[in-house]
């Protein structure tokens, strides 16, 4: 059920409805908005919060890569706390994980926007006066607490792999560290690649430097097998992928909305 337009008056929202990444699925996601001929207004809006996922995954990609240009001299293969290579890495390392963990929020806004339109229930939250309280996990309850928004694409999608056990393994675990990185400091571990001789100030991107399982916990323990390199690889991977099948989904709400019309 479509709400009205009236309920907000006329303002400037200065983004224009676009694709940035150009895939398939992006592509077909915003001729589905397109399609729509909804008012101004709600279409200069979806076109602000798609910017805002884009910009979050764009920041996600640059925090990591200045994490692995990152210099470090390791000392009997750990890094020494409270240098300042040690906490540029960390500070890097946490940026990373709370530019993932935004862009799961700027995502959910989107779906927030286009399924407050169709809920006729107060559900979801007014995109445009309670946009501060979106977030990804409270737009993945109201879709999975919704008998018919449960079943459908996008429902499924957030149940197979953002929930419980079945969950995919980077989503796990940037879930866990963007988590952990709001409480404790991200412990850095030790160094286990060796380094040529020659190279005495090697790269992140060059080693293989151990995470904790859960810096919150002592003693540590490393037996999960957080590595940095290998776990922002995944996850920027998986981040990717998931957009797309957002997008993916999003679009068969919008042409069923067409056809609601």
């Amino acid at each position: 059920m479509k709400r009205s337009f009236e309920e907000h008056p006329p303002s400037e929202v200065p983004y224009s409805l676009q694709c940035w990444r150009h895939t398939e699925q992006e592509d077909a996601f915003i001729q589905g908005w397109i399609r729509l001929q909804m008012p101004e207004l709600w279409v200069r809006l979806a076109g602000r919060y798609h910017a805002a996922s884009f910009v979050c995954h764009t920041r996600a990609r640059e925090f990591f890569a200045r994490l692995r240009a990152c210099r470090i001299h390791p000392r009997d293969d750990l890094l020494p706390l409270g240098e300042t290579e040690t906490q540029s890495i960390e500070s890097h390392l946490w940026a990373f994980f709370q530019a993932g963990k935004l862009l799961l929020d700027a995502l959910a806004r989107e779906v927030n926007l286009i399924y407050w339109h169709r809920d006729g229930a107060g559900l979801f939250d007014d995109p445009l006066t309670k946009a501060r309280w979106i977030s990804f996990y409270t737009v993945r309850q109201k879709l999975l607490a919704h008998d018919q928004f449960a079943r459908e694409p996008i429902g499924q999608l957030l149940a197979r792999h953002t929930t419980g056990e079945t969950a995919d393994p980077p989503y796990q675990a940037l879930s866990h560290w963007a988590n952990v990185g709001l409480m404790v400091p991200l412990l850095i571990g030790p160094v286990v690649s060796d380094v040529a001789p020659s190279d005495q100030s090697p790269s992140v991107g060059q080693c293989r430097i151990l995470l904790p399982d859960d810096p919150r916990q002592f003693p540590t323990t490393y037996d999960r097998g957080f590595e940095i390199n290998a776990l922002g690889t995944s996850i920027l991977a998986w981040l990717a992928w998931f957009m797309d099948e957002v997008y993916r989904a999003l679009t068969f709400t919008l042409t069923q909305m067409k056809g609601a019309e």
